[in-house]
């Protein structure tokens, strides 16, 4: 009497049979769970194992839909056919699967530029160089848990405050995109803020664009009247500072409602006792400015630098910087 084996097996055999040949998971997907499970299996490694059961758990519990599984079967083809590793490359985009798929939309727009970012990403990493790739997908768990841009190992430590956020690929580099943030870097001793601005991530060069935002002089001791309003700029999240070329100061004690335009830049330091904060740092972009009144009968003609509380006057060699005294009388 013949015996006739179920589906799955005949399924599961023929896969572990051709799956060194690069052929496809099937684009059915409870037959596909079972071969990418068998697959998982023989390599016998618990990151992946517990990532295909993280990501099992999830699809029957019905986190993902018809259209979803079909995205996730034909990226996992591609990553099939390019012989990546299962750990991290495997590991590491079946976790993110469901992490990303909760921290989404109402529209599911989160996840599918997720996806689509993913597919672009594979279809440059080879069997032999992964490495943008693996560090995206590493940086994203990270970025979900943490909210940081950047942390551990030495150096600053920068997090963003905002819930809302999509992923884009620009220029051919993954970002993360946000209409509207907070983002702040912090060390042990020291912290600063770039407030109410926006921007977008390249976990792959460690590179921040920003737009717009406000940057004031609390922690110098200053009061909230005396910030910056920045344009454009760009800061290395791998460094515990930046500087940004075009920035708008309001000092109302020394310009009234005029806005100075200069330079910013602004940098995390250590705490010294006695030792007054330097930074934040605004230099004006003019080099001769007349200041009426600075102080009662004193006019000031020059720069203006702000070097934390502290105000400095600056010339050049063909036009130094002066102060007027008028006495009374």
């Amino acid at each position: 009497m013949k015996r006739v084996l179920p589906v799955f097996f005949i399924l599961l055999e023929s896969f572990a049979l051709s799956a060194q040949e690069g052929v496809a998971f099937s684009s059915e997907p409870q037959a596909f769970l079972l071969q990418l499970q068998q697959w998982i299996q023989e390599s016998n490694d618990p990151a992946a194992s517990q990532a295909w059961q993280s990501f099992s758990a999830a699809y029957s519990g019905g986190l993902f839909s018809p259209a979803d599984m079909e995205g996730i079967i034909e990226r996992c083809n591609a990553m099939l056919q390019r012989k990546l590793p299962q750990v991290p490359v495997w590991s590491d985009y079946l976790s993110g699967l469901p992490v990303v798929k909760k921290a989404g939309d109402a529209d599911n727009g989160v996840f599918l530029g997720w996806q689509k970012v993913m597919l672009s990403l594979i279809s440059q990493a080879t069997a032999q160089d992964y490495r943008d790739l693996s560090t995206f997908l590493a940086f994203n768990l990270d970025f979900l848990a943490t909210r940081n841009l950047r942390s551990g190992g030495p150096g600053a430590t920068w997090t963003v405050f905002s819930e809302a956020f999509t992923y884009e690929w620009d220029s051919g580099c993954p970002v993360i995109a946000f209409d509207k943030l907070d983002l702040m870097a912090f060390s042990e001793k020291d912290s600063f803020t770039i407030a109410g601005t926006s921007g977008s991530y390249c976990p792959i060069n460690q590179s921040w664009q920003g737009k717009e935002g406000k940057v004031n002089w609390l922690r110098a001791g200053l009061d909230e009247e005396v910030f910056v309003t920045l344009t454009e700029y760009t800061i290395d999240i791998g460094k515990d500072g930046y500087d940004a070329p075009d920035a708008l100061l309001t000092y109302p004690l020394y310009f009234g409602n005029k806005q100075i335009r200069g330079k910013l830049s602004d940098k995390l330091m250590a705490a010294i006792p006695g030792i007054t904060k330097s930074y934040p740092r605004f230099e004006s972009g003019e080099k001769y400015m007349v200041m009426d009144d600075i102080g009662e009968g004193v006019n000031y003609s020059g720069g203006f630098r702000l070097y934390g509380n502290t105000v400095f006057g600056y010339g050049t060699d063909d036009q130094k910087a002066g102060v007027i005294i008028t006495l009374p009388g």
